[in-house]
């Protein structure tokens, strides 16, 4: 019994440490119910203690409830007995639904969180009625719910080690938490033997002082107490919060000094002022303003007000806090103006007036170890304030929530305009955050190692995001198009001069060579330049009817509200291509970048800002990959949305064909590729092998017009694969911001692993591998060794599916009309490449290879003046181009009008 005693303290114990990895909650949040729980289980806890304490010392087992009245001379236990039975199920049932509730408010928008979190709390409240009667009439535990009990421990234990399998911590760390809460249902089962123990001693009603009977009865009682104060520690703490302002300090002394500190209803710092907030308790609350307990000022600002309280950077859960900041320029936003310097004291921070913001600061200065560094920026999710005690004063300490921008991370390269960054969503002409709080990491893949943090932006989020861009249509869409030209103009200069800021972004965002990131620059700014003369070229027609007093005319307007859901392989391209068309024809849009490169789409945001662009028309909505599933759902079916475009692969432009059916919304899919490239004997080698080289190992062969099957005629077959050797084994393959580098990493570690299987699978069905074939594993992050897989057949599965990686998988063809054969042979249709010099089989293949872009003896096809995009399951509808993109945009109205009195 003293073993289940130390195993049931030591899984309570572990499972506070568990809540408070997933998330510890501020100080200063308002209660929810869950708290209140906590508060009545603790005190029904406690009297159970006392009647415990005095049962034990009656040495007392117990008779039936409903056998008192008839026992004349009944022992002084009996009622105790009782008492100390009624609460044990009820303070069980408490903790364990109040640690249910706080677990989905750490994990409130996942689906299967919801279902276990929602069972679970069934079966514990079904539990708690029907076991509750028993115990009122009779005064032993009851026999059969020991299974239950177990039951509903295991439920309440697994939904913990479910969200850390989810957490993006190390492996290791993961493993420890679920190997301790694995052994706390372990430790349940033991328990077990205790509950039979009490059984058996109550059945029998022995009145002996058995110690192993004791020692299981104290167990039972520890347990409860233990699981109220260690599992739910932190909720406790924010009730206790609420009932100490008065001890910390003093409310302004003067009226003036109320304004000056913003103080009010919602700023109060007594009791009184923060009564009310409890009416929030049975409602989960949105976005609430917190303010703090002293609403401090600094003196400089307010020379009327006192100095402001000191700040000390707490070391839990915000990483490294040694570094002090000297933040010179305030805040954006229309409702914050709130600011830290750094004080006369090295170690402390101040703050001028505090509030609940979610922005970015620029940081001129950071100050720590006797040196300062430019360029650095902090991200203030919220300003949370606590109460610490020093020495033997107490004062107020301010910490930043979400501070990882100062703490963790350290920009791997130096920008000309550092105030080019921004690290929140834009929506409107705010930055803001999300509104569950939650972000997520922008990794560099040449080394693995985290730059940035976004907001992880939810389905509920996109309303907000939507609402903005439907207000600004209202009036954009009667803009004069020479305006809509002027301003797409002025975006295209200011993105020009900052080309090389942006290009180091897009280098560590996605791994490709600086060189190549200033190439998509270059390329994505025809963009804006080609879809600025398109606004001035939208026309209708006007046409003469079969009856001779009818006049037929159409008109063109823009569609309304549009989506965006881009790639990461070329993410500036991605946003100019589809946002200068959506601009240019009079349209607003919500632009939803990958989660592996939000930084770009948020520095062409802030450029479209300076250019002038109405608040509303260009909104930046980032997200992780959790979360891109229902938020591209909530954003294809809200009903503001009248037209949604997609570049990424046809799985998952199938899933948002489906999900615009529902509003018949209009869709542009670019997808899939597969692309292949096909060399006959003919053709020009040097030519063709040209061609490949920047095609195929640009950006690591990730793109979706590369070249995927190398179709190449038998006569030239080992020429040109000698060839290519030769060419490909001259990449310096490294990372994209050395000067050095040719080829750079793999954007995510997914496609690594997607290569690695690809060439085995190859491999094992007969490839000859003759030039690389595996991971980089001597450098840090994604790098895949350039690979030329020579014997190819149609049975593997480069053969069938994308690669997106540096693998030229080789063909060999005999025929013309075997090559198109093969090369038709796919579900996908994008774009093809022949190089031959027969100007008839030329004009064949343009015509019968199944691909919505033909490349004729060149492998670059892509222009703004080009229509781009594919057929069969590589998508719908056309991006760039004459007429053709801007109409995916714009809808056309017909009107017939009868003339009197034709002559």
């Amino acid at each position: 019994m003293a073993i289940t005693f130390v195993a049931h303290l030591g899984y309570d114990i572990f499972a506070w440490l568990e809540l408070d990895l997933l998330r510890e909650k501020p100080a200063d949040e308002d209660p929810y119910i869950d708290d209140f729980f906590i508060v009545v289980g603790y005190m029904i806890s406690i009297c159970q203690c006392v009647t415990s304490w005095y049962f034990i010392k009656t040495n007392y087992v117990g008779i039936h409830i409903w056998d008192i009245p008839k026992d004349n001379d009944p022992r002084p236990g009996m009622i105790w007995n009782f008492a100390n039975q009624l609460p044990y199920i009820p303070a069980l049932t408490m903790v364990k639904i109040s640690v249910l509730l706080f677990i989905r408010r750490l994990d409130s928008h996942s689906r299967l969180v919801k279902y276990l979190v929602w069972s679970s709390f069934a079966v514990v409240i079904g539990l708690f009625l029907a076991v509750l009667p028993v115990v009122i009439f009779q005064c032993h535990p009851v026999r059969y719910i020991a299974a239950l009990n177990l039951l509903t421990d295991i439920m309440v234990l697994s939904i913990p080690i479910i969200i850390t399998a989810r957490l993006h911590i190390p492996l290791r760390r993961k493993i420890a938490v679920c190997i301790i809460l694995c052994l706390g249902i372990a430790a349940t089962a033991v328990g077990l033997w205790r509950i039979i123990v009490l059984v058996q001693a109550t059945m029998s009603k022995s009145q002996g002082a058995d110690p192993t009977y004791h020692v299981g009865f104290c167990s039972s009682v520890i347990e409860v107490n233990v699981a109220i104060i260690a599992a739910c520690g932190p909720s406790m703490k924010a009730i206790s919060t609420r009932f100490r302002p008065r001890l910390l300090g003093s409310s302004p002394s003067s009226e003036s000094d109320k304004s000056a500190y913003g103080a009010g209803p919602s700023s109060g710092t007594g009791f009184g002022s923060r009564i009310s907030r409890f009416s929030h308790i049975f409602t989960k609350p949105t976005s609430r303003k917190r303010t703090s307990m002293y609403s401090t000022a600094n003196g400089r600002g307010y020379p009327s007000a006192p100095p402001a309280a000191p700040v000390d950077w707490p070391r839990a859960n915000v990483g490294s806090c040694d570094e002090r900041f000297d933040l010179r320029k305030y805040t954006r936003g229309t409702d914050s103006s709130s600011m830290l310097y750094l004080t006369d004291d090295e170690n402390h921070l101040g703050i001028i007036q505090t509030t609940d913001i979610s922005v970015g600061y620029s940081i001129e200065s950071v100050v720590g170890d006797g040196s300062s560094r430019e360029g650095r920026v902090v991200n203030a999710e919220s300003i949370v304030q606590r109460a610490k005690r020093s020495s033997d004063n107490l004062y107020c300490v301010y910490y930043l929530n979400h501070c990882t921008m100062a703490t963790n991370y350290e920009l791997p390269f130096q920008l000309s305009d550092p105030s080019l960054l921004h690290f929140e969503s834009f929506i409107g002409d705010k930055w803001v955050g999300a509104k569950s709080g939650k972000r997520f990491e922008v990794l560099d893949p040449g080394s693995d190692k985290a730059w940035a943090s976004c907001p992880a932006n939810a389905a509920e989020d996109v309303s907000a995001a939507v609402e903005s861009a439907h207000t600004a249509f209202e009036s954009f869409r009667k803009v004069n198009p020479r305006q809509r030209a002027k301003w797409l103009l002025e975006w295209y200069n200011l993105t020009v001069a900052a080309k090389e800021d942006l290009a180091k972004i897009v280098t560590h965002e996605t791994g490709k060579p600086l060189a190549e990131a200033y190439g998509e620059i270059d390329y994505s700014l025809g963009f804006l330049w080609w879809f600025a003369g398109e606004a001035e070229r939208i026309q209708g027609t006007v046409s003469t009817a079969s009856a001779p007093n009818r006049r037929i005319f159409t008109i063109k307007q823009p569609i309304g509200v549009t989506a965006a859901l881009v790639p990461w392989n070329f993410p500036v391209a991605m946003v100019l291509r589809k946002v200068g068309a959506a601009l240019a024809a009079g349209c607003t849009m919500v632009v939803k970048p990958s989660p592996e490169t939000p930084i770009s789409a948020l520095v062409l945001a802030e450029l479209a800002r300076r250019a002038g662009i109405p608040a509303g028309v260009f909104n930046v909505l980032t997200t992780d990959l959790e979360n891109t599933p229902p938020l591209s759902e909530a954003l294809c079916k809200h009903p503001l949305v009248k037209k949604v475009t997609f570049t990424g692969s046809t799985r998952v432009g199938k899933l948002v064909a489906a999900h615009c059916s529902h509003g018949l919304k209009k869709l542009t899919l670019e997808l899939g590729g597969n692309c292949p490239f096909l060399v006959f004997d003919d053709a020009n080698l040097d030519q063709a092998i040209e061609q490949l080289m920047a095609l195929k190992w640009r950006h690591a062969g990730q793109a979706c017009i590369t070249a995927n099957r190398i179709y190449v005629q038998a006569g030239i077959y080992d020429r040109f694969a000698a060839l290519l050797k030769e060419r490909t084994a001259a990449l310096v393959v490294g990372h994209g911001a050395v000067a050095e580098t040719t080829m750079g990493p793999l954007t995510t570690p997914r496609s690594l692993d997607k290569a690695t299987a690809q060439v085995e699978d190859a491999r094992s069905r007969g490839a000859e591998v003759i030039l690389g074939g595996k991971p980089l594993t001597s450098k840090p992050g994604y790098f895949f060794e350039p690979t030329i897989l020579s014997g190819m057949t149609e049975d593997m599965l480069i053969s069938q599916e994308e690669s997106f990686a540096p693998i030229a998988a080789l063909y060999r063809f005999e025929t013309e009309e075997q090559a198109v054969k093969l090369a038709n042979d796919t579900s996908m249709g994008l774009a093809s490449y022949a190089f031959t010099k027969n100007v008839d089989r030329m004009w064949r293949l343009l015509e019968n290879l199944e691909a919505g872009m033909i490349g004729m003896n060149t492998g670059n096809q892509s222009a703004a003046e080009s229509p781009f995009g594919g057929i069969k399951e590589s998508g719908y509808g056309k991006e760039s181009g004459k007429d053709v993109a801007i109409n995916e945009y714009l809808v056309t109205k017909t009107g017939t009008l009868t003339i009197e009195g034709q002559y």
